[in-house]
């Protein structure tokens, strides 16, 4: 769903800094910054670059999952407000929950 509904239908550019690719990004028509990644060989540039890319392209907005932190980090350093869009989450099967117990109920077993 993350994929299709957000990242593959926007355009996609690539980040250059110094004459070589340090990553990619992807921004839709609303203004809002989608995928943002740098490469780990300009990890230490990731700041520099992800500023360059919101104030070249405005972009307003970031739609981000908190699954990249790298991401989610440079969007909360310059962000005004959080807005939830989306809850994901993953159900746990019934075999998992019929064995997660509590600290008590492990010690009470005989």
């Amino acid at each position: 769903m993350w994929e299709v509904g957000f990242t593959n239908v926007s355009p996609h550019w690539e980040i250059r800094s110094s004459g070589e690719r340090a990553g990619y990004y992807a921004a839709n028509d609303q203004g809002e910054l989608l995928p943002f990644y740098v490469t780990p060989a300009f990890g230490r540039e990731a700041r520099a670059l992800f500023d360059r890319v919101i104030s070249q392209d405005l972009l307003t907005q970031a739609v981000v999952s908190t699954i990249d932190p790298s991401y989610l980090s440079l969007c909360l350093d310059v962000q005004d407000k959080v807005t939830v869009h989306t809850h994901l989450y993953e159900i746990a099967s019934e075999a998992e929950a019929r064995e997660a117990k509590t600290e008590s109920e492990k010690l009470a077993q005989p």
